[in-house]
């Protein structure tokens, strides 16, 4: 491990002098070894993680440094001149809610609890080049998993290679995803996927999050502020209300488990006497807290070469 962060700091120029960056290799191999064998399992079955892991006495700078320069300069020479350079993050929550998030032994929530959805977008201007970008990073994987094998002969069944995604046509574009296990509770509209649309890639984990994206021409957030008909440096756009009106669900949940009664008090008694808070005040104080309204900035390059940035906090109306 220390070897290889050498590696690191000489090509990226590191200086690590005044930092205290000590680390117990052993340890830290044993860590990600357990979690891997943890959260893994159910995607790579039958994968012995502590072998691999192992690698690391036998020289695993040596060993996995070869992997990682062609997995750079795949992204090197096939994603970054593919893509445009523009790029956008998106987070939304309402399309998916369960009563039960991923595992069984969770307790059942008595409404839907709702999950939010993540996606990232950017420009492409060569999909062909990108999706055989895309074709050497599972080669250099499935090389990977053959030295692997080699080396730690028990570790990866002699059958096992990288599982390559499905794939799908639709009126909006293609798209590659993996599904997600049977055993892990989620509802059917999540799976991890790409989506090519048009001259953009959108990965999401939410199939009517990616849908909609893939959709939009106009945007509806920030009007006023962003404007979609001219080319901006940067855009934002937060409604601080519907973030914990998202939560309030989450909130209710953690309460209801772990309180006897909404009417308990949540401050302990080494608290001040005069004062008390409930489970039913917190959920009204929350309640005041979803008003809060929108923010949105757009910032654009003037030609003298200066920035112009212009932000705007709307207030919720009262009802």
């Amino acid at each position: 491990m220390q070897k290889l962060k050498a590696r690191f700091d000489e090509a990226f120029e590191l200086d690590w002098s005044e930092v205290d960056n000590s680390i117990d290799t052993e340890k830290f191999m044993e860590s990600v070894a357990n979690w891997a064998e943890t959260n893994l399992n159910s995607v790579l079955p039958h994968v012995d993680w502590n072998s691999i892991f192992d690698i690391e006495s036998e020289g695993a700078t040596d060993f996995f440094w070869p992997y990682m320069v062609r997995l750079a300069d795949i992204w090197e020479k096939k994603f970054l001149p593919a893509m445009t350079g523009e790029h956008a993050l998106v987070m939304n929550g309402g399309n998916l809610a369960a009563k039960q998030w991923f595992f069984s032994d969770m307790p059942a929530s008595v409404e839907p609890l709702p999950f939010p959805e993540l996606a990232g977008i950017c420009g492409i201007k060569d999909r062909a080049m990108l999706k055989d970008g895309f074709e050497d990073l599972f080669k250099v994987c499935d090389e990977l998993v053959e030295s692997i094998r080699s080396k730690a002969p028990n570790s990866i069944p002699a059958d096992f290679r990288i599982p390559r995604p499905m794939r799908s046509e639709t009126k909006l574009g293609e798209w590659y995803g993996y599904a997600i296990p049977p055993d892990c509770l989620v509802p059917k509209e999540m799976i991890p996927r790409v989506l090519f649309a048009g001259d953009y890639m959108i990965d999401s984990y939410s199939n009517n999050q990616s849908t909609t994206l893939a959709d939009a021409r106009i945007p509806t957030s920030g009007v006023g502020t962003i404007d979609s008909t001219s080319i901006q440096s940067n855009v934002s756009y937060i409604h601080v209300g519907r973030i914990f009106e998202f939560a309030r669900p989450w909130i209710r949940y953690a309460l209801t488990e772990g309180m006897e009664s909404m009417e308990d008090s949540l401050i302990g008694e080494a608290s001040l006497e005069n004062y008390d808070l409930t489970g039913k005040d917190l959920l009204s104080a929350w309640a005041v807290l979803t008003r809060f309204g929108e923010l949105s900035s757009a910032t654009r390059q003037l030609p003298s070469g200066g920035s112009h940035v212009r932000s705007v906090y709307k207030s919720q109306k009262s009802e």
